[in-house]
Formats: structure tokens, C-alpha cells, sequence
């Protein structure tokens, strides 16, 4: 009976002890999070949460990745619209000029100062098809590594889109430089500015 009596008290001592060390590891676990303020400091410690936790942080960088897109495309697009306005007050300059030029009674000298302003104008309009956005050239299609177009208005670029992903999949954005600037948009205005300038 006496050595029963031992292997029950050194079973309950047993017990008792790794009772007593669960619940120490128990209060250092929970002394641990406190300190760190999460309940996750290993993935070991609640392997779904790390996972969900893992997700979330990941769909969040997507996010803020997208958000960081959508307002460099906004910024682009305001660009744009600004070039392409003051593209159209340049053309309506152009016009005046032409205006000007087709009265009969202005000498040779006066045609020419209206020939450099024509010049002039197909200048400032070829550097505002070359507009550069914070994702390139803007009228540039797809090419936005180099300007569209030359001095002389030679567009080089194309007619692509350029693609985005702003969360709903792939979206052209852009401004079409052939479009706004050449023929493929009905008419070449850097080619109507060359022969107003040597009319």
C-alpha cells in the first residue's frame, strides 16, 4: 500500500506540476501579447487568424496600390485636358492668323511676320502633344517612353491605349494624340499649320 501511495502522490506531484507550468506558460503568453499589443506573434499561435491577417494586409497593399493608380491616371487625364484646351485656343489663334492672311492688301513683310507666327504656333501645339504625365508621354498611345510627336508635328507614337488596372480589371486611359493631333482623327492640324504658314 505504502508504494501505491507513492505512485499516486508523485502521479498528483506530476499533475500539479504540469498544471502549474501550463498555466506559467499560459500567463507568459498572455503577459507576451499584452506587451505587443497582438494577439498573433507567430503564426504558430493561431495558424487561420495569421492567415486571414495575411490576406487582409495583401488586399490591402492591392488597394492602396489601385488608389495610387487612379490618382496618377486623374492627374494624367487633367493634364491632357489641359494640353488639349489650350491646343484648341491655339488653333483658334491660327485661325485669326489665317483670317488676317487673306486680305489682299498686306505686303510681303507682314506675311511673313504672320508666316512666323504660324511657326510659332505649330511649335507650342507640337510641345503640347508632347505633354509628359507621371506615367510618360500623354498623346503617345502606348509609346510613353518617347515623344509622339516632332517639331514638325511628325507623330511617331500610336493609337493603343494605354492600360491600367484600377481594381475592376484592365482600363484604357488616355488621350489619343492621332486622334486629337493627326489625320486619324480627320484632320492633320500640323500639316494644315505648314501650308497656312507657306500660304
Amino acid at each position: 500500500m505504502d508504494e501505491r501511495m507513492r505512485v499516486t502522490d508523485a502521479l498528483r506531484y506530476e499533475s500539479v506540476r504540469r498544471a502549474l507550468q501550463g498555466a506559467a506558460q499560459k500567463h507568459a503568453e498572455a503577459a507576451r501579447q499584452a506587451s505587443s499589443g497582438s494577439r498573433l506573434e507567430s503564426p504558430a499561435n493561431d495558424p487561420v487568424a495569421a492567415a486571414d491577417l495575411a490576406r487582409v494586409s495583401a488586399q490591402k497593399q492591392r488597394v492602396d496600390t489601385q488608389r495610387k493608380t487612379v490618382a496618377s491616371v486623374a492627374g494624367d487625364l487633367g493634364l491632357a485636358e489641359a494640353a488639349l484646351a489650350e491646343s484648341s485656343d491655339l488653333l483658334a489663334r491660327a485661325k485669326e492668323l489665317a483670317m488676317q492672311g487673306a486680305n489682299g492688301s498686306l505686303s510681303a513683310s507682314e506675311r511673313g511676320m504672320l508666316a512666323k507666327q504660324v511657326g510659332e504656333l505649330r511649335s507650342a501645339l507640337a510641345a503640347l502633344g508632347n505633354t509628359k504625365g507621371a506615367r510618360g508621354y500623354l498623346f503617345a498611345g502606348s509609346q510613353t517612353a518617347n515623344p509622339p510627336f516632332s517639331t514638325a508635328g511628325a507623330f511617331s507614337g500610336d493609337d493603343q491605349e494605354f492600360v491600367v488596372d484600377v481594381g475592376s480589371g484592365p482600363t484604357g486611359v488616355g488621350a489619343s494624340g492621332a486622334q486629337a493631333f493627326t489625320t486619324a482623327g480627320g484632320r492633320d492640324v500640323f500639316l494644315d499649320l505648314t501650308a497656312l504658314e507657306s500660304a
